[in-house]
């Protein structure tokens, strides 16, 4: 999975050196902003049914978007938690979109909880 604005890999749970982030007011609920991401795969193969799916504690405060479009989505979102279906993924990218919410309900902190697991079923091609 890469960042769409730089083209550099998200990292890998557990590491978190280069995460995707949100800066969130829990005190006015606020949500944040789209960040554009993509997936591909390696030279020689593709990935078919995939899906892209937050779990975690409080993947309930994500939604994803599989809107291929370089404007972020104002409509279509999933439900919060929900996973997406991405089709197959092949060599060239397979854009779709992120979103992270707060609520007032929430403790202030940093939350590494959420992962976003990425699957489907790789296959040669070559």
């Amino acid at each position: 999975m890469y960042f769409a604005a730089d083209d550099v890999q998200v990292s890998e749970s557990p590491s978190t050196d280069n995460a995707i982030e949100f800066t969130l007011r829990a005190d006015q609920n606020e949500v944040g902003d789209p960040i554009r991401l993509y997936a591909k795969c390696d030279s020689d193969y593709q990935a078919t049914d995939c899906t892209v799916e937050p779990s975690g504690a409080t993947a309930d405060k994500w939604e994803l978007n599989a809107d291929q479009g370089a404007e972020a989505p104002t409509e279509g979102w999933a439900d919060p938690g929900a996973s997406i279906d991405l089709g197959t993924v092949t060599t060239s990218e397979r854009y779709f979109w992120v979103r992270a919410s707060a609520a007032d309900t929430e403790s202030i902190g940093t939350d590494t909880d959420v992962v976003l697991n990425l699957e489907g079923v790789g296959e040669d091609v070559s």
